[in-house]
């Protein structure tokens, strides 16, 4: 089978958007052209076996390297019906990949290759799904991309690190005692519990020098009964910190102000983890060093930029579950606008060749 184009993959890809863990079609098309390129196929994962694994072994000893790409879209409603649009570009990571590993399949002598087409990046779930298979397990080195938005990295140029944050979703959930609003001194006010949380929460001070952000997004409490004081309620807090050290001081300082403002009241509150948290980045500096030579190399020392930003990817559970894993993670700039997540968010698939040629020359040194 010849080369694949990544233009081409990416139109065929972006015409069938699926959201997390339904990517029946997308696993499909990807599945048949990897088993053409003569990977082996392994399982997929999650609750409907989405995604999967494939590998390449060469035939002499030498590191095992994990090339990963997201392939789920994102939930729009659109005219009224709901719909599923790559708002985000994993189709073009699913594409970059796969194009790659069609100049991959003939490169390959020592070590072992595998090509990760991970589901449901989008809730944060995917790989954890995958790590339950345990098919990472022996992985030493890992890599990933994504596309950047035009605010970011503009089109045609590439930055050697993305700097994700840890984030996640906390919750505060209070318990006090109901009463009628005419007689507030009988009960314990979690409404009034939930503002002082969320005061004494924003008040938290952490090092200035680092990024973090702690806000709180939604609150409910009681019922609809408008003349009781509510004896339950919960608020929810989005956390992202530039390091894991740092959000882990961040949850504990959180926990210790939603047990103690809710005990000054009379009432108890705890912190419960809606979902795991999400790791930041931990990269292996040469690697860094090494994506950001093949840059150089691939769009010009113009287009080249140490580093750009984003949000959250779970990416990061691989290194987090086998922390000796030295991983990348690179940005390529296509033109995303009007930005990440718009539902009217377009590319320019011209450039992603350039991701494609420096996962190229990254795999082929090390496998090569």
């Amino acid at each position: 089978m010849s080369e694949l184009n990544v233009v081409e993959l990416y139109k065929s890809l972006h015409a069938m958007a699926e959201l997390s863990r339904v990517e029946f079609k997308t696993t499909e098309f990807l599945k048949d052209h990897m088993t053409r390129l003569g990977y082996k196929i392994g399982c997929g994962f999650g609750p409907n076996n989405t995604g999967f694994i494939a590998e390449i072994e060469g035939c002499e000893p030498g590191p095992t390297l994990l090339l990963r790409a997201d392939i789920d879209a994102l939930p729009f409603t659109v005219n009224g019906e709901k719909v599923a649009i790559h708002a985000c570009g994993h189709d073009s990571h699913a594409s970059i990949v796969l194009a790659a590993a069609s100049r991959l399949n003939q490169s390959i002598k020592r070590g072992k290759l595998k090509v990760l087409f991970q589901p449901a990046e989008e809730t944060l779930a995917g790989a954890l799904d995958v790590l339950e298979k345990g098919v990472t397990d022996d992985c030493d080195i890992g890599l990933s991309l994504h596309n950047r938005p035009i605010q970011d990295c503009a089109d045609g140029k590439m930055a050697a690190a993305v700097n994700f944050s840890s984030c996640t979703v906390l919750c505060a959930e209070v318990t006090g005692r109901s009463c009628h609003a005419s007689r507030p001194h009988l009960g314990i006010n979690c409404a009034e519990m939930l503002v002082a949380i969320c005061q004494n929460i924003s008040m938290l001070k952490f090092d200035p020098t680092k990024t973090w952000s702690c806000k709180v997004t939604n609150i409910t409490v009681g019922t609809e009964v408008y003349n009781n004081v509510p004896n339950n309620g919960k608020a929810f807090f989005d956390v992202r910190a530039e390091s894991n050290p740092l959000m882990a001081e961040i949850i504990e300082k959180v926990t210790n102000v939603i047990e103690t403002t809710a005990a000054m009241y009379g009432g108890t509150g705890k912190l419960v983890y809606t979902r795991e948290v999400v790791p930041a980045p931990d990269y292996d500096p040469e690697l860094v060093e090494e994506i950001a030579d093949y840059i150089k190399e691939v769009v010009g020392e113009e287009n080249y930029q140490p580093v750009c930003y984003g949000g959250g990817e779970d990416f990061f559970f691989y290194k987090k579950h086998k922390p000796d894993m030295r991983v990348a993670y690179f940005g390529v700039g296509a033109g995303c606008a009007p930005g990440l997540h718009d539902q009217n968010m377009k590319l320019n698939p011209e450039s992603l060749q350039n991701g494609v040629e420096v996962v190229v020359k990254f795999v082929k040194n090390h496998l090569g």
